[in-house]
């Protein structure tokens, strides 16, 4: 799974648990966390996010990689093997749409000479 220098930077920062190599381990078994909604539940509620599934954020993340790139790449980077699952993560608002179509035409420069097709 990739990530960015910002995620790969806070994963440094995280106080270890002395006796396990895992990043976040259980404090009593010093093992993966089985599951984690506990405590999601437990930091979501201050920061506001009581509506917020951790679905949700992978969901956004996808909707937002896919601004940029092409929906096989995105499909990569969450782990897909079909494109049919990408696609029901990927949620395009009519907004990012129009911009997208908007920026692309930008991009074209208009004093290019048309290319034939070899039809």
């Amino acid at each position: 799974m990739p990530l960015s220098k910002n995620a790969i930077q806070v994963l440094k920062n995280v106080q270890r648990l002395e006796g396990t190599d895992y990043v976040f381990a259980n404090p009593k078994t010093l093992k993966p966390f089985k599951h984690i909604q506990n405590q999601w539940n437990r930091i979501r509620s201050p920061t506001g996010l009581e509506d917020c599934r951790l679905q949700d954020l992978r969901h956004t993340f996808a909707s937002e990689l896919a601004k940029r790139h092409s929906l096989y790449f995105v499909q990569t980077c969450l782990g897909h093997t079909s494109p049919m699952t990408t696609k029901r993560y990927v949620h395009l608002s009519p907004e990012s749409q129009n911009q997208a179509v908007n920026d692309t035409y930008d991009g074209i420069h208009l004093t290019a000479k048309p290319q034939r097709l070899g039809l």
